[in-house]
């Protein structure tokens, strides 16, 4: 139900992950963009298990349905270890009906909270602790999203902390490093080949200015979310409330599971607020759905009667704060410039004889042009020396990083032919060669413009 409302909203970075597992399996190439490299996808480990469902499924939309459905499924019973029936469901349900993480259908989500999830059960619940599972585990969640290290390194100490024997305690502190082993094929990989061990928007994101004046980062964020999608936002930071207030109770309960959830979800929300990027509300799923797992935990351990009606009352509440936004397109809590549809209708009637630079977001229009063999770059993949400068800011605000860019060598810039831009109306003096119609998040509605690239210019073709 939850694929069916959400497949045709899915964000516009989650069809980036698309596009790269697209190129992957029919090209071998690495990339956003047919015959481009690039080192942008943020999460390598979704990225080959879409390509991997995408192989056997022909479809690598069929291929996020399967993954979504697996994940909440791992989950699940990963809750009925920790908690028993009633955990498994209201905890599946709530992670489903949070806002922020149904408007991740197609990101990476709901794996980083299975992992977490397994990773918390594999270290405080079983009778003997191994190191291969948990290493395992951890650098999975790694791949999957490295701000996720900081979660993980919380329910590992929180295991070595309450661990049974000081054999159990030792293996413990042992999995951290046995996981970032796990990761080092890929990040050896990415530093030769890829020209840095982790990608590009690590750089771009992290000098990019936030939104409004450009000082709004996540933590931030909530007013202007809750301006325009209150009953998403409140919703959302609710269930943070929620597993910040079940954590002293876990505490005194001695309920670590729980502990280890609320604390790791926090943690995993500190780093990220600390990255100071612009505050995506992906980047605040995961801790959401920690946080309201941990809180389901702690009321499932108290074996109170209201439990399973409250946490039924709940989600259905969740549910509801995030139907308006589905009919029109779009997720409960979004911030594309155009509705997938609208995105898809463009890349319909692009010219395929030359490069596109659109001036926005790219990962709909180059999804979709997959299969209309028109190619859409945007200005970083068009203008390599925009990438540099963020690269050589980013160097010399952390000058440890120098060594992950020995290897890399800018690309040439690329030669478009065509130009998208977006405005109330054509800009003056301008042709266009095609006008649509487009519906950004904020509910209003521009125009996306087709010109011809100006001539003369060092990058027109």
């Amino acid at each position: 139900m939850l694929f069916a409302a959400a497949h045709q909203a899915m964000p516009d970075d989650a069809l980036i992950h698309a596009s790269y597992a697209r190129n992957l399996i029919e090209r071998g190439e690495w990339g956003l963009v047919p015959g481009i490299p690039a080192n942008t996808a943020t999460s390598p480990l979704w990225v080959w298990l879409l390509a991997g469902g995408a192989l056997v499924t022909g479809s690598v939309i069929t291929a996020v349905a399967l993954l979504l459905a697996g994940c909440l499924a791992a989950l699940a019973v990963c809750l009925c270890r920790l908690g028993g029936p009633v955990a498994a469901v209201l905890g599946t349900l709530l992670v489903a009906s949070a806002p922020v993480m149904s408007s991740a259908v197609g990101m990476e989500s709901f794996l980083a909270v299975s992992l977490l999830a397994w990773l918390v059960e594999r270290t405080l619940v079983v009778h003997v602790v191994d190191t291969a599972v948990p290493a395992l585990l951890i650098g999975g969640m790694v791949l999957t999203r490295p701000d996720l290290a900081a979660a993980a390194l919380v329910v590992v100490g929180t295991a070595a902390a309450t661990a049974r024997s000081t054999a159990d305690r030792r293996r413990l502190l042992v999995v951290p490093v046995l996981g970032g082993a796990a990761t080092v094929p890929w990040f050896a990989y990415s530093w030769l080949r890829l020209g840095s061990a982790w990608p590009d928007t690590v750089p771009l994101k992290g000098t990019m200015p936030g939104w409004g004046d450009g000082t709004v980062h996540l933590l931030g964020s909530v007013p202007l979310y809750a301006a325009s999608w209150p009953a998403a936002t409140w919703l959302s930071v609710g269930l943070l409330i929620l597993g910040a207030l079940a954590l002293p109770v876990a505490v005194e309960r001695k309920a670590w599971p729980a502990v280890a959830l609320a604390a790791g979800g926090i943690a995993d929300l500190a780093f990220v607020a600390a990255a100071a990027g612009p505050p995506a509300s992906y980047y605040a799923a995961p801790a959401v759905a920690a946080l309201g797992l941990a809180a389901v935990l702690v009321g499932v351990q108290g074996r109170c009667g209201w439990v399973p009606v409250s946490g039924v009352v709940l989600v259905a509440v969740l549910f509801s704060g995030q139907f308006g936004g589905w009919s029109a397109g779009f997720a409960p809590l979004r911030t594309n410039w155009a509705s997938n549809a609208q995105y898809a209708a463009i890349a319909d009637a692009l010219p395929d004889d030359g490069l596109v630079l659109n001036r926005g977001e790219i990962g709909a229009l180059a999804f979709f042009c997959l299969d209309r063999g028109c190619r859409v770059v945007d200005d970083l993949l068009a203008d390599p020396h925009a990438t540099d400068r963020f690269v050589t800011t980013w160097r010399t605000e952390h000058p440890w990083t120098a060594t992950n860019y020995r290897f890399r060598e800018p690309h040439p810039a690329l030669p478009y032919r065509y130009v998208i831009t977006y405005g109330d109306r054509p800009r003056p003096g301008t042709s266009p060669l095609g006008t649509w119609p487009v519906t950004g998040a904020d509910g209003r509605t521009r125009l996306a413009v087709l010109t011809r690239a100006p001539e003369g210019l060092p990058s027109a073709g």
